[in-house]
C-alpha cells in the first residue's frame, strides 16, 4: 500500500476549519498546531508532536467537516492516509473498534464546539 508523503513548511496551513475533509495525518516530524476560531479569535487547543495522527475526526464525522485548523509550526513531515486507505482499516476491524472511534470522535467534536462557543471573560 503506497502512501503520500507530505512536507510543511513553517506556519503553512495544513487544513483549515470549516473544509471537508478527505484525509487524516501521521505526524512523523515537526510541530503541528490545532487551533479553532472562537468570537474571530483564534484559539489554541493543542500542540501536536510526533508520532501522532491529526485530520481524523473529519474522516469520523458524518459530515466530514474539520473541526480546527492544523498549522505547521516548524517544518513538517506528515503521511497522509486518505479516506478510502482509512475506511479499509476500519472495515477490517472488529465492529466494536468502529463503534468506539465514532462515540469518541462524538464526544470530542462536542467537547471542540464547546470551546468555540465560550466567550472571553473580561
Amino acid at each position: 500500500m503506497d502512501y503520500i508523503q507530505r512536507s510543511y513548511s513553517e506556519n503553512e496551513i495544513i487544513f483549515s476549519e470549516g473544509e471537508i475533509g478527505n484525509s487524516a495525518y501521521i505526524l512523523k516530524s515537526g510541530i503541528v498546531e490545532i487551533s479553532v476560531k472562537s468570537n474571530n479569535k483564534k484559539r489554541i487547543i493543542s500542540t501536536l508532536t510526533p508520532v501522532t495522527i491529526l485530520g481524523e475526526m473529519a474522516l469520523l464525522l458524518n459530515c466530514h467537516t474539520r473541526t480546527a485548523t492544523a498549522t505547521a509550526i516548524e517544518h513538517c513531515e506528515l503521511i497522509e492516509i486518505t479516506k478510502e486507505v482509512f475506511d479499509g482499516f476500519i472495515s477490517q476491524s472488529p465492529p466494536f473498534i468502529s463503534l468506539t472511534l465514532r462515540v469518541l470522535v462524538d464526544k470530542l467534536n462536542k467537547a471542540t464546539m464547546l470551546i468555540k462557543s465560550q466567550t472571553e471573560l473580561l
